[in-house]
């Protein structure tokens, strides 16, 4: 009889805990549809979720990661954010970042390829999400305008030149640096004259051939590139 009881307890002991689980996993799958709505109404896209991050149901730490048309989800993804501000549910998200990102690299390279015709930029900007009042209509300088806490990391690639001294590489790099500084951004920036090889390579994504070697002990760095100059930028002044 004991056995018997033993066993009924357990299976509803079993069948409550599933339960539980079933709730927290469909309150999860509603927030983070939830989240995915929110991010469609705002940019007028359809976007597919990933995954979901949820520490604590509804706490500050949630997350949806999901991806639109035009990204490799394998490579990037757009993050929307979960807060939970006095019992009230907010969202934040970072796709901003994508959508000015070929404006950003575009910019970049009209400044670069006045002093060396053939570049490769890349931007990122280090920020977690952006004001909920910049979308699919606003632009860089909108940025600037709505929120000025940001940095921009700006790596850009050149062809390696024997011909140019490197004094006359410092000097082109300070041509560019001066021109970056006029539009007020906060810039992280990094220029690498890049041997023939690492150069064809280079890709958004795929840069792992020059950083493994960049960062190795075993090569020197004359083999990859011959010149790097290193700037920081805040607010149109340089900081070093």
């Amino acid at each position: 009889m004991k056995k018997k009881i033993v066993l009924i307890v357990s299976l509803i002991l079993c069948f409550v805990l599933a339960s539980c689980g079933c709730l927290r996993v469909n309150k999860e799958q509603k927030a983070g549809n939830k989240a995915i709505a929110y991010i469609e109404g705002k940019y007028g896209k359809t976007f597919t979720p990933l995954s979901y991050d949820f520490a604590d149901y509804l706490s500050n730490e949630d997350m949806v990661e999901c991806y639109t048309e035009g990204m490799d989800p394998d490579k990037e993804h757009v993050t929307i954010f979960i807060d939970n501000e006095n019992g009230k549910v907010k969202y934040r998200d970072n796709y901003f970042g994508f959508l000015i990102r070929d404006e950003m690299e575009a910019y970049v390279n009209n400044i670069v390829t006045k002093e060396f015709p053939e570049c490769k930029s890349f931007v990122a900007i280090n920020i977690d999400s952006f004001p909920d009042e910049l979308d699919y209509d606003n632009h860089l300088e909108d940025l600037y305008r709505v929120q000025k806490d940001y940095w921009m990391t700006v790596t850009v690639f050149i062809k390696a030149d024997e011909n140019i001294a490197t004094e006359d590489y410092q000097e082109k790099t300070s041509h560019i640096v001066s021109e970056l500084q006029d539009s007020k951004h906060r810039y992280t920036f990094a220029i690498y004259a890049v041997n023939q090889d690492y150069y064809d390579g280079l890709e958004r994504y795929k840069q792992e051939d020059f950083w493994n070697q960049y960062f190795s002990n075993e090569n020197r760095k004359e083999d990859i590139y011959i010149f790097e100059q290193h700037k920081t930028i805040i607010d149109g002044e340089q900081i070093r």
